[in-house]
């Protein structure tokens, strides 16, 4: 990918969006960083130890949690950022669904970064997890209303299978 496309890739990445052009201009310039990703390749795998986060630019890639399916990343998200700040083992694994460009940020590449840059790019990553505990909150929530709804309609119909019990009074 040449410069001027990444410019524009960069200027619509919401971890980027609010910076100076000169500030996206210094990013690019972690060439190192930008990585290509094969179609199918598992890049992150649940249980690593890996000192890095990604930014996906172009493509797409799905998120997996003991073998099951939790989410779909697109351009502009990040991933990997809880085991890159806290250095704890993956939480799940993620695998490409086509090819995908991302930024593959490590600790001496982030270090590197000016610190304008690198305490934007930190304040969104927590905004973002903010973001991605509201959410799981909110379908926690939604499952366990939909758990007393169900237990509700267990309790009913085993008071309806009580009354029709031969020796019983219907009510």
């Amino acid at each position: 990918m040449n410069n001027l496309k990444l410019m524009e890739i960069l200027s619509r990445v919401p971890l980027f969006k609010d910076l100076q052009p000169i500030e996206r201009e210094s990013v690019l310039k972690m060439r190192a960083v930008f990585t290509p990703i094969k179609s199918k390749e598992c890049f992150i795998k649940e249980g690593a130890h890996e000192p890095w986060f990604y930014i996906i630019l172009a493509g797409k890639a799905t998120v997996t949690h003991r073998g099951r399916n939790i989410g779909t990343l697109i351009p502009g998200q990040f991933i990997g950022e809880v085991g890159f700040i806290c250095k704890e083992p993956r939480s799940a694994s993620v695998i490409a669904e086509d090819e995908m460009v991302v930024m593959k940020v490590d600790y001496e590449a982030f270090r590197k970064i000016p610190v304008r840059i690198r305490e934007s790019i930190k304040d969104k990553i927590i905004s973002g997890l903010v973001d991605r505990t509201m959410l799981l909150n909110e379908k926690l929530i939604k499952q366990e209303d939909e758990m007393d709804r169900l237990n509700t309609r267990i309790a009913d119909y085993e008071a309806e299978a009580e009354n029709r019990l031969p020796g019983r009074k219907n009510k």
